[in-house]
């Protein structure tokens, strides 16, 4: 060196070359991260990729230790940094701090890069000293989050189908409800009857019991367009199918149909055609071939919490007696109305079914059937907010 000179030898000789030309090599000091700590707990990266951290998703705070070497201005020097790859993170304010941390980091990837400047303010290139990869959780994937998309449609699918499966069932069942109750043998024995009181010339009650029947027939036919009916309404076509009935067997038996105090017949709704082939059932079986006394049928109706409870009574010859003189035929005809009936009760009210109950006197001896109905029921304004749904 020379005056402001400095003398380099090369081939040939030496060479002179000025010193205010030349630039502080900034480059030459190395970046050095100290340790990295996961929950205050220090790791040290291992393997080629030295550089590189994965961590899994439920470790994703970390701290960074990091220094540059410079044994001559090592207190004078300042640093910037930032992570790339977090949301709104820039690069920090030159400060003379060695150290940073970062909690609750999304999964992804991230690029920690350092630079620093020296005393004249000169600032180094920047340069990436961390690579960090931190695993998503099955939870925030996108396949997770699409698989579950796809079982939410699906869901929504198979519920449409099933409830338009079970809403096209239930009409099926009640066209067929429709069927059991206006049945062609019913019917003809109806007009068979009353013509027998045009015969005698009795003309009143032929007129009179003429009259109720087409009643009783309108009133089938209304119910069975309704999915609800009214008490009411229920009560009287049970009225009018039991005089129909009486008029068949000649008053063989006699009915009495009762209200609890505190239900109202105008203001209860309960599923239409539900009762009359269990009313049916009592006079076919139960009555029909009572050989001594007169045939009784009482039907009730009490008041149960949110629902309402149906009790038909006869004193006739039970279930066991029935069973060894019916019919072959009878024995279908009878189970198709029950089964319909009870197929109805589970697809409007769940798993409901009718109780059926032997009654029996104090030496074992049958002395007729109880059936319990519970029928779930509504208010006049929930049809009304179902029709205009």
């Amino acid at each position: 060196k020379s005056n402001d000179h400095i003398l380099v030898r090369q081939l040939g000789g030496y060479g002179r070359i000025d010193e205010k030309i030349l630039l502080p090599d900034k480059t030459t000091n190395p970046f050095v991260i100290n340790s990295v700590k996961i929950f205050g707990k220090e790791i040290y990266p291992e393997g080629e990729n030295h550089d590189h951290i994965v961590l899994p998703h439920d470790q994703n705070s970390f701290s960074v230790d990091f220094t540059v070497i410079d044994f001559l201005n090592s207190s004078k020097i300042r640093y910037s940094y930032k992570l790339e790859g977090s949301e709104g993170k820039e690069w920090t304010n030159p400060s003379g701090s060695r150290f940073t941390e970062f909690t609750n980091l999304p999964g992804g990837d991230y690029i920690f890069k350092l630079k620093a400047s020296n005393q004249e303010g000169n600032w180094s290139p920047e340069k990436n000293l961390l690579f960090i990869h931190i695993e998503t959780p099955f939870w925030k994937t996108t396949w997770f989050f699409t698989l579950i998309v796809l079982a939410c449609l699906t869901m929504v699918m198979l519920l449409y189908f099933y409830q338009a499966h079970r809403n096209k069932r239930i009409s099926q069942l009640q066209l067929q409800a429709l069927h059991t109750q206006m049945r062609p043998h019913f019917i003809f024995n109806c007009l068979s009857a009353i013509n027998s009181h045009i015969i005698k010339f009795e003309t009143v009650k032929a007129s009179e019991f003429l009259g109720q029947f087409s009643r009783l027939m309108r009133g089938i036919l209304e119910n069975s367009t309704e999915s609800w009916i009214t008490l009411e309404q229920e009560m009287e076509t049970l009225r009018l199918y039991l005089v129909m009935e009486t008029l068949r067997f000649e008053d063989k038996f006699s009915y009495k149909i009762e209200v609890e105090e505190g239900v109202i017949p105008a203001k209860t709704l309960i599923p239409s055609m539900i009762l009359q082939p269990y009313v049916e059932n009592a006079i076919g079986h139960g009555l029909l071939h009572k050989e001594h006394g007169l045939g009784i049928i009482n039907i009730k109706f009490l008041k149960g919490e949110g629902n309402l409870k149906c009790i038909i009574e006869d004193n006739g010859i039970g279930r066991e007696r029935s069973k060894q003189i019916k019919q072959r035929s009878q024995i279908t005809h009878k189970s198709l109305g029950l089964q319909i009936t009870s197929e109805r009760l589970q697809l409007l009210q769940g798993n409901a079914k009718a109780d059926i109950q032997d009654l029996k006197n104090e030496f074992g001896e049958p002395t007729g059937t109880r059936i319990i109905v519970m029928l779930m029921t509504k208010k006049i304004e929930e049809k009304v907010l179902d029709n205009l749904n």
